[in-house]
């Protein structure tokens, strides 16, 4: 049973918008479905979260760094995706 990188989903999923957690699918193999599912819940909160806020579009440092955080977001969570779907087809 595999831990989540800095203790919990909530903070996994801080961690990769924020760039410090890089996720690629040999990590994902550790995780069961369960928490693969939780992670995945997470993400998609995290992402809703943040187009549902966008910066204002004056200041454009804002708006290239809310879109990197959206993009390593949207990223990694179909790489979850895609690792949940392999593990429910066997």
């Amino acid at each position: 049973m595999a831990s989540f990188i800095g203790g919990s989903a909530f903070t996994m999923v801080r961690d990769i918008a924020e760039g410090y957690v890089l996720l690629a699918e040999p990590q994902l193999k550790r995780f069961t479905a369960p928490e693969l599912d939780q992670l995945r819940i997470e993400m998609e909160k995290s992402i809703r979260e943040r187009r549902g806020s966008p910066p204002p579009a004056e200041n454009p440092q804002e708006v290239q760094a809310h879109q990197r955080k959206l993009l390593r977001l949207t990223g990694a969570h179909r790489m979850v995706q895609a690792r949940l779907q392999k593990l429910r087809r066997g």
